[in-house]
């Protein structure tokens, strides 16, 4: 039998919030537009939760603007007469840090380009966490990769940063045949064949057919989803529809 005792005590209400830098150069904002970021102060008592995501609140603002080191450290101070806290986030930012190389592994048959042109961070561009966040998510959205790792670590300086991405890739080709038969057709085929990696560029092919007594389709489309290295999609479809009334 295990009895685990619980004592309350008292709760403790939110008296002041403030925010303040180590040193003044700190402060990267002015207070008035750090403490929007908080959500403790509009808390009617303590609560560790909202502290902790007011903590990742600053470290994200801090790190859109290059500072992945940021320390935020939050300092309690109890009143156990008024059962009263003040909370005040103390900033370290640490040094501005820059991309210094992103390495990419694991792609046996996506070309680099691919993978580096989905990236909203680039090489010798400031680190922001935001931007690393949506790069990861696009190259979820191509599809061609089961696999994602994502690896920080620390560059040639202090201010210089390693991504090293490792991916995992998953079969991006598909065959689909069938057979039917219908009263109008009597006996009937269809067959698909689609690519949407096609040789490793990103690029989408498909063919399409049906064919019966009475009736013949066929159906060849591309895609560019970069047009002359532009996030503009372009694509062509070439087809056939014979039907005998």
């Amino acid at each position: 039998i295990i009895t685990i005792p619980i004592i309350e005590g008292a709760q403790y209400r939110i008296k002041n919030v403030d925010v303040v830098g180590e040193k003044r150069e700190d402060l990267i904002a002015s207070k008035d537009e750090l403490m929007k970021l908080i959500s403790i102060n509009r808390e009617k008592y303590f609560n560790r939760e909202v502290l902790r995501d007011d903590i990742l609140a600053l470290r994200n603002y801090y790190g859109d603007e290059g500072y992945a080191y940021v320390e935020v450290a939050p300092l309690v101070k109890e009143d156990d007469k008024k059962h009263t806290v003040d909370i005040t986030y103390k900033i370290s930012k640490g040094m501005r840090v820059r991309f210094e190389r992103i390495n990419i592994t694991g792609n046996t048959i996506t070309r680099d380009k691919v993978i580096r042109r989905e990236f909203k961070v680039t090489e010798h561009g400031y680190f922001s966490g935001q931007k690393l966040k949506k790069s990861i998510a696009n190259l979820h959205r191509l599809g061609f990769f089961e696999d994602i790792e994502i690896n920080r670590k620390k560059g040639s300086r202090d201010d210089l940063m390693v991504l090293d991405v490792k991916v995992k890739e998953r079969p991006t080709g598909s065959f689909t045949i069938g057979a039917g038969y219908s009263s109008f057709e009597n006996a009937m085929g269809m067959f698909q064949i689609a690519q949407n990696n096609l040789l490793g560029y990103g690029q989408k092919l498909a063919a399409s057919g049906t064919f019966g007594s009475r009736t013949a389709m066929f159906d060849i489309s591309f895609t560019e989803p970069w047009l002359m290295d532009k996030p503009i999609s372009a694509g062509i479809d070439l087809y056939k529809w014979k039907t005998e009334y």
